[in-house]
């Protein structure tokens, strides 16, 4: 069977995620009830850390297990 996540390991994982300034994220909760479940990453402050602007919520800085893959 065909895997498209197949990579010169052959453990055909999908690529990891890694979180980029300017970038649409799925987060992993939402962050209040009644904001988005995405965010829109601004900048990364430490190792980890990145301010980010959520739709109906503002602005939040968001922990790099809070962060679940980039959006289309």
């Amino acid at each position: 069977m065909f895997n498209h996540y197949q990579t010169s390991t052959g453990c055909g994982c999908p690529p990891a995620f890694v979180p980029q300034p300017y970038q649409w994220v799925q987060l992993r909760d939402p962050i209040s009830t009644y904001s988005f479940d995405q965010a829109y990453l601004l900048c990364e402050v430490t190792s980890g850390e990145w301010i980010a602007w959520v739709p109906n919520y503002g602005e939040a800085r968001l922990r790099r297990e809070q962060l679940l893959q980039a959006t289309d």
